[in-house]
């Protein structure tokens, strides 16, 4: 059981980092304006969705997981439109009310047992998309964005697999790794828009997801989760190696920015294994 859970993921990875790989290489020579590079995210994470789950959840939706798809797919569709109109003001007011309003949908059926939980993971989503959505090169240039989004992605992975969830494990490896063989076209002179319908379809899709094991699964490790977190902080680190060793090369600031996110990332990862080593397939 555990090799073939091991197999459809490697094939789904594969497939999809692929697909979006050749998708952003079409886009980046191309005379695309670039806002339309802000709707791959999205489109990886309802590719993703489509391979784990392999359907379309019917409307309304019922539970969380069907809820998911439709939190990304309204997401992304607002935020291309947000994208074209140019209004950074309105941009980010929804994209934090996006990512507030996400996990007080998701977390719904728990109003009545936890409601300080729900509320708490609508005020940590609205952090991080607050963080993630301050100007581009202050710190964050979309590039950026793109690989904080991604590693903290492939970082839930293991923690998500920990609680109970196996589908979310898929879809997070999934996109973490088509996100970051998008970003492979832009690591130099980058032509791309990793702005409203990135932030809401793409790190607001990765919220929902993190909000579905932590307040329905109730299986997440806080601990790890938080150790996870602190890779927000990796952008004003990476400034300050940059700074002190007088670093120009644009893909080696990348390359530092990365290791930097991976650090967290796989201290969370680590700190699941240890304390739920038997929780893990083998």
């Amino acid at each position: 059981m555990a090799t073939s859970m091991q197999e459809a993921v490697v094939t789904n990875v594969i497939i999809l980092a692929s697909a979006l790989f050749l998708a952003a290489g079409i886009l980046r020579f191309s005379r695309v304006n670039p806002v339309w590079t802000g709707l791959l995210l999205p489109l990886a994470f309802l590719g993703a969705y489509w391979q784990v789950y392999s359907k379309i959840p019917p409307f309304s939706p019922v539970g969380a997981v069907n809820k998911v798809f439709y939190i990304v797919l309204v997401g992304a569709i607002i935020g291309l439109v947000l994208d074209l109109t140019r209004k950074p003001r309105l941009t980010r007011a929804v994209v934090l009310l996006h990512a507030g309003g996400s996990a007080l949908y998701i977390g719904a059926p728990r109003f009545q047992d936890a409601p300080f939980a729900v509320l708490l993971a609508a005020l940590c989503g609205i952090l991080v998309q607050l963080v993630l959505s301050r100007g581009a090169g202050a710190p964050y240039s979309h590039v950026d964005r793109g690989l904080i989004v991604a590693i903290g992605a492939l970082g839930f992975a293991p923690i998500a697999l920990l609680g109970a969830s196996s589908s979310s494990f898929q879809l997070c490896a999934a996109f973490a790794v088509a996100t970051l063989g998008c970003l492979v076209w832009h690591l130099r002179n980058p032509k791309l828009l990793f702005d409203a319908a990135f932030l809401i379809g793409g790190s607001g899709g990765v919220l929902a997801v993190i909000y579905t094991v932590t307040l329905i699964t109730k299986k997440t490790d806080l601990l790890a989760l938080a150790v996870l977190g602190m890779i927000l902080l990796a952008p004003a680190m990476c400034k300050h190696v940059v700074r002190r060793f007088a670093i120009t090369n644009e893909i080696a600031r990348h390359g530092i920015l990365a290791a930097l996110c991976l650090v967290p990332a796989g201290a969370g990862a680590v700190i699941v294994f240890l304390r739920y080593p038997s929780s893990f397939p083998s």
